[in-house]
């Protein structure tokens, strides 16, 4: 019995002098350690060797260059899924916010192989986009072959953005597909996420006037491919987030709802409890929210179509209209900003307020 105690003893002491010699590359000192994962939160050293993390320790430890991070915050690079500016302007902006990895999953990108090919060796941080189905279902169309090829021009030159992308397809937005339309749009969407998309991105709530079968064999579609739905609901109303969530059930597909708050406004807790719910049953289905009180979207999209005031619960005193022309800060002309709350203090920021970061997402990825 002695013996095993003295071998045991000479293991860990020999231990404790392995750590206690080893000299990393970069040792961050006394920051405030936060870990979503194992939910660590407290201060602790940091030792990285060969550009990885390879000790988390409240002893001290020794290395090569040591950095004193006290009253500061370690924590693994943010994972954004709700991002809409993908040039080098927001990625400076999300570096800052300590985001590594942007994703557009709402809207996702059009000519998705060529977008990606348009990034490589060139982002500042990691990227992606989920398929964009308002695009997909242009395409499939065959009656706007020029607003196509202006697109993937566009998107070439690293000059794609939302509103511009609107401007183009917009007379599309309100058109209904044939059924050899809607199987060719359906075709579009698998070669896209052959060519690298992450899901998806389905923001009906831009082309509400789609006809719920359309809808619903997008999500079928996703249960097949188990591919991520990523959905800006038809309305800002309980109905339509149940919607999107009997379709997920019914199908299978992987639903992940944006931006909820906006999505169900008055009724958040009431939306928040049905997502709760299907989880518990085991269904694929998340949300997201921003931690603000306005919204931000522009003028010439169906969000402000006759009827806003009474479907959004807001009047013309609670916008604002980001200045024009355009400075470092915007995404969208004609941009305006939706104040929720009456009585809230109205977010500075130009464009889209996410440009500038600070967007909470629905789950952690480390």
């Amino acid at each position: 019995m002695r013996n095993k105690f003295l071998i045991l003893f000479l293991i860990l002491s020999l231990n404790a002098f392995g750590q206690s010699t080893i000299q990393y590359d970069i040792v961050l000192e006394g920051g405030r350690v936060i870990d979503p994962e194992t939910k660590l939160d407290a201060v602790r050293n940091v030792g990285i060797q060969n550009g990885r993390i390879k000790m988390i320790s409240s002893d001290p430890l020794e290395g090569k260059e040591t950095v004193n991070v006290n009253g500061m915050v370690v924590a693994p690079g943010f994972i954004d899924l709700h991002v809409h500016g993908m040039s080098h302007v927001e990625q400076e902006y999300q570096l800052h916010d300590g985001v590594t990895t942007a994703l557009e999953l709402e809207w996702g990108i059009e000519h998705t192989g060529a977008w990606y090919a348009s990034r490589q060796d060139k982002a500042l941080i990691h990227y992606g986009a989920s398929v964009n189905w308002p695009y997909e279902r242009l395409r499939a169309t065959g009656r706007y072959q020029e607003g196509v090829d202006e697109l993937l021009n566009m998107v070439r030159a690293n000059e794609r953005e939302i509103a511009s992308f609107i401007q183009i397809a917009a007379p599309s937005f309100t058109e209904d597909l044939t059924p050899e339309e809607m199987s060719q749009t359906l075709t579009n969407i698998k070669s896209s996420l052959e060519e690298g998309a992450i899901g998806i991105g389905v923001p009906i709530g831009y082309l509400p006037g789609t006809k719920p079968a359309e809808m619903y064999s997008v999500f079928e579609l996703g249960g097949q491919l188990n591919a991520l739905i990523f959905t800006h609901n038809r309305q800002p109303n309980i109905l339509a987030t149940q919607e999107v969530i009997a379709n997920a059930v019914l199908t299978g597909a992987p639903l992940h709802i944006v931006h909820i708050n906006s999505m169900s406004l008055g009724q958040i807790d009431f939306a928040l409890n049905m997502v709760s719910a299907a989880t518990q049953k085991g269904f694929d289905i998340t949300t997201e929210l921003y931690p603000y009180t306005a919204a931000s979207t522009g003028l010439m999209t169906a969000m402000f179509n006759e009827g806003w005031q009474e479907k959004l619960g807001i009047d013309y005193g609670d916008l604002q209209l980001t200045p024009y022309p355009r400075n470092l800060y915007e995404t969208q002309k004609d941009q305006s900003i939706c104040d929720h709350a009456h009585d809230a203090t109205r977010m500075d920021c130009k464009g889209h307020c996410r440009t500038r970061g600070n967007h909470w997402i629905g789950r952690y990825a480390l």
